[in-house]
């Protein structure tokens, strides 16, 4: 496909019809050119698409109910878990594979917005707290997708952190924050693995909605970010079709639109430019031709079976041991086991929304529990309700078990946000209930986000964090419980003590359709940290079967120019008896800096399996990035120079090793001082040391004098003033003052 020849070709109302969707899932053919349609498909973690529909016929985009059979992998926030960049990257290819057989063209996802509030609805189809663990997640599960041929839709873009009035919410932010936290992820994904698109979220900033925001969309997201691909609106996000066009949005979804003929006007009265058409016309051409190279090459059937080991994989490595009081788990082969809770049976093995799968397998947790233990269940609580029959049964139950299994949890879904994340009251009813007959309780609990596990602690040995799990979610488990797997999941979000001590709290979700982000940078571990509050448990943590031993902290150098390259390495040491891996996390702490940071931020990380007793050594890199800050009267990221500390750890409150390099920079942070700046802030910086030193040789004034004193506390316009009164000549002052500011030596 010639996209020049095809847009000389094609009439202005052909143009058109491709920046709107033919229906909810298809792009617009033009048949008479052979241009065809494509089809975009949810979902995040795993291939969404209703049955009957036909990618190569011509019949539109069926709404049946009922989903084709696939592979429901955890979500995005268990996948985060993993910290597993090369098996998010594997998980991609499986994803793509299914795209493939299916017809899907662009798979929607993933998500990569902030986690402000564990209050957030849609915080288990994000990644991470973290902007730099979300960005390099998403772009190796894009680089797994894009593969196998198949585009991605980077989403959604931005500042979409909250459910609650989505579509009309008007979002204020500093911009080092939407910067530093909030665009960082969509720069990471988009420089290192090219998503084929980016989806436009409903939200509004600064007044405007995403797709026909013309700051975001055409000066950040193309110019600043280099994004040179097809932008797609979130279904039903476009208010304003010409402003849309006019921004830089390629494809309003879904269709068949009613402003076609409005956008056609715009052209004739000069409202709008063919130009204007014709390039976002061409960024649809370029996705569809990139999309449908793939589509001649014969697509083998996915090899399900191996998908679903990844799922497998996926959801064992994503859990999170939070608790083991007394070596509990893994459970002994011999014994009973008391398994509680309707979750055993009808687990929240997906999200709700666009997140829906029909998985082709599920492995269940009581039927793979019941062929390596002998199990006796009870529900405990139906629908999160119990009744005093429900919980009689499960005491009995729990009171002749040696160990008792507790499902616990609550669904998530798209478009509602939480109102609180304590666990169901009836649910806590059911652990204190069976803590009374029996002390070997081990809590399992599905929730995509965090969890306030205050109550529930109490009561229980061990807590396993499992998250949405996807279809692999009774085989993992079972692999956890029983110790052929060590739990090696590590939190990619913070736990919070209560919801009060949340960085968000109160601004989320804001004042009817006003929000503020006024925690800022202090986000996640940043605030934890920074603050000095104690979390449940820290950004990071996780336990494991067996222990590990970070040693020998190298650096390649302690001192670098900023465009340098710092190789960190250091040795891990497995010092337990069963083989595991372990996240050796990366931290930089600046020392000193002239714009406020956080206490520490996390900017590299890798995953080790080790054998009992094996050491191996980690190399990691840190580049420009891992120094930089926004700096907003630069515009731009910048290094300050000075001293970092390197920190080295298993969780950010876990911090094991640490060095310092100096990083040296041609980049200057600082503003330049002026009238309103006081004396001895000139006196301190080292751009102006000298010449307000032979300012005070000009005026013979020494540290001694008491005149030098008084002169620390004013600003250079109190100055002018202190000198004329003290009978220097004004006129002199003012030379004196000026030629301070400029740097000039002729006092």
């Amino acid at each position: 496909m010639d996209i020049r020849e095809c847009l000389k070709n094609m009439t202005l109302e052909e143009k058109v019809l491709l920046l709107e969707g033919a229906d909810k899932g298809f792009t617009n053919p033009v048949k008479r050119l052979g241009i065809p349609r494509i089809l975009l498909a949810d979902g995040p973690h795993g291939v969404r698409v209703e049955k009957g529909t036909e990618p190569d016929g011509d019949a539109p985009y069926t709404m049946t109910g009922e989903m084709e059979e696939t592979t429901a992998f955890p979500c995005e926030a268990a996948m985060a878990a993993t910290w597993d960049a090369g098996l998010l990257e594997k998980i991609g290819r499986c994803m793509g594979e299914e795209c493939r057989a299916l017809g899907v063209g662009v798979l929607l996802g993933p998500g990569v917005n902030g986690k402000r509030s564990p209050l957030g609805g849609r915080n288990f189809e994000y990644f991470s707290e973290d902007p730099y663990l979300s960005g390099k997640l998403a772009a190796a599960l894009i680089r797994g997708v894009q593969s196998q041929g198949v585009g991605t839709c980077l989403k959604h873009y931005a500042l979409n952190d909250q459910e609650s009035r989505r579509t009309s919410v008007n979002v204020h932010i500093d911009e080092r924050a939407m910067w530093e936290i909030y665009l960082k992820p969509f720069e990471i994904a988009i420089r290192e693995a090219a998503p084929f698109s980016v989806m436009a979220a409903y939200n509004k900033v600064d007044g405007h909605y995403m797709s026909e925001n013309e700051e975001m969309l055409a000066h950040i997201l193309r110019e600043r970010l280099g994004f040179p691909g097809a932008v797609v609106s979130d279904w039903g996000a476009v208010h304003d079709k010409v402003s849309a066009v006019k921004a830089g949005l390629s494809l309003q979804m879904p269709g068949p639109g009613r402003d076609a003929g409005r956008v056609i006007k715009a052209v004739e009265d000069g409202e709008l430019t063919e130009a204007e058409i014709d390039r976002r016309a061409g960024e649809v051409l370029r996705l569809v031709k990139k999309v449908t190279e793939a589509r001649g090459k014969k697509q083998a059937e996915p090899d399900w079976q191996e998908h679903h080991r990844a799922a497998v994989q996926t959801a064992a490595e994503g859990m999170v041991l939070l608790k083991n009081e007394d070596g509990i788990l893994p459970l002994k082969q011999a014994g009973t086991l008391a398994v509680l809770g309707e979750l055993a049976e009808k687990p929240c093995f997906v999200g709700g929304g666009s997140s829906s799968l029909t998985p082709r397998q599920m492995d269940m947790p009581l039927e793979c529990l019941g062929g390596e233990y002998t199990v006796s269940y009870a529900k405990g609580y139906a629908a999160n309700r119990t009744t005093e029959e429900l919980l009689n049964q499960a005491v009995r139950t729990a009171g002749t078990a040696d160990t008792v299994l507790l499902f616990a949890g609550v669904s998530t879904s798209e478009s509602l946000d939480r109102d609180t994340i304590l666990l169901p009251r009836e649910q806590i009813r059911l652990v204190r209930a069976a803590a009374a007959v029996n002390p070997n309780i081990v809590l399992v609990t599905q929730c995509g986000s965090a969890v306030d596990y205050s109550e529930a602690e109490k009561y229980v040995k061990a807590i396993l964090h499992v998250w949405i799990p996807g279809e692999g979610f009774g085989a993992a488990l079972a692999a956890i419980l029983s110790g052929r797997i060590s739990p090696c999941g590590k939190l990619a979000e913070t736990f919070p003590v209560c919801l009060e001590n949340t960085p968000a709290y109160p601004d989320f979700p804001g004042v009817k359709d006003e929000v503020y982000y006024r925690e800022g940078l202090l986000t996640g571990y940043r605030f934890y940290d920074t603050r000095r509050i104690l979390p449940r448990y820290p950004f990071g943590f996780g336990l494991s079967y067996t222990t590990f031993a970070l040693e020998n902290l190298r650096l390649s150098s302690h001192r670098i120019c900023s465009r340098e390259e710092l190789t960190v390495s250091v040795d891990v040491k497995n010092t337990g008896s069963m083989a595991g891996k372990e996240v050796v996390q990366l931290y930089i702490r600046d020392e000193k800096s002239a714009f406020f940071r956080p206490e520490k931020e996390l900017k590299e990380f890798a995953k080790v399996k080790l054998e009992p007793g094996e050491t191996k050594t980690v190399v990691l890199k840190l580049t420009e990035d891992a120094f930089s800050y926004y700096v907003p009267h630069l515009g731009r990221f910048a290094v300050e120079s000075g001293s970092f500390a390197v920190l080295a750890g298993t969780s950010s409150r876990d911090i094991c090793l640490e060095d310092t390099v100096e990083v040296i920079s041609e980049d200057e942070v600082r503003l330049p001082l002026g009238m309103t700046d006081s004396f001895k802030d000139f006196l301190e910086d080292d751009r102006y040391t000298v010449y307000a030193r032979q300012f005070l040789a000009a005026l013979r004034v020494d540290e001694s004098h008491m005149f030098y004193q008084m002169l620390l506390g004013v600003n250079l316009i109190q100055m002018q003033e202190l000198l004329a009164i003290m009978g220097i000549d004004e006129a002199t002052a003012g030379r004196m003052t000026e030629n301070l500011i400029n740097r000039q030596s002729e006092f």
